[in-house]
């Protein structure tokens, strides 16, 4: 499985940003190519010709956040992939809970 980050440009002039998981392809009888996606809409949008400065910045901040969205699911991919656990995960939120269920005593 292939997992990127795609833009489509829309009827506003805005660009939406979406994740495409590519799983393959197959040939059906008719020996036509058949590929199987899969999106993920992500409701984050570009400014489609920023003019301002803070337009611009807008996009630079809403980019990033697609592209680290982007690799978190790649990594949780490779972790099923793998069959990695994360322990250390499970112990940082039991140890807050714990901090604040005492009051900070901890």
């Amino acid at each position: 499985m292939k997992i990127s980050l795609r833009k489509k440009k829309l009827a506003t002039g805005r660009i939406s940003l979406y994740l495409e998981y590519y799983n393959g392809y197959s040939i059906d009888e008719n020996g036509k190519t058949i590929h199987d996606r899969a999106f993920e809409y992500l409701k984050l949008y570009l400014h489609g010709n920023p003019i301002t400065a803070n337009e611009k910045n807008e996009n630079k901040q809403t980019l990033n956040l697609a592209e680290n969205i982007l690799t978190l699911k790649k990594a949780e991919l490779i972790k099923g992939k793998f069959n990695i656990e994360d322990n250390q995960k499970g112990k940082n939120v039991a140890f807050r809970l714990l901090q604040k269920n005492s009051g900070g005593a901890i």
